[in-house]
């Protein structure tokens, strides 16, 4: 969280499997998300303000140094499963 008159982080994510390269701006969220008909929750990583709704099950965090980041994880689309990989580019 920034501190008082600090202007947040930025995060901008690329997603790949609609075609070429997505960027999309916006602020990483991290939630658990329930499993329907089980007792346990997944980690979902999420862009807030993201109109695409683009969610990332599972992430790994598989790179970090300064201002990027790189997550592997799931993605659900079009009634199926693939496997990403969201690179992550962090303005301050």
């Amino acid at each position: 969280m920034p501190e008082p008159g600090e202007a947040p982080r930025v995060a901008v994510a690329r997603s790949y499997h609609r075609g070429p390269q997505q960027d999309v701006r916006g602020e990483l969220n991290l939630q658990h998300a329930p499993v329907p008909g089980e007792k346990r929750t997944i980690p979902v990583l999420r862009i807030l303000g993201d109109t695409r709704n683009n969610q990332l099950f599972e992430p790994r965090l598989i790179y970090a140094c300064a201002g990027k980041m790189k997550f592997s994880g799931l993605e659900h689309c079009d009634r199926a499963w693939h496997a990403q990989e969201w690179s992550c580019e962090f303005d301050y």
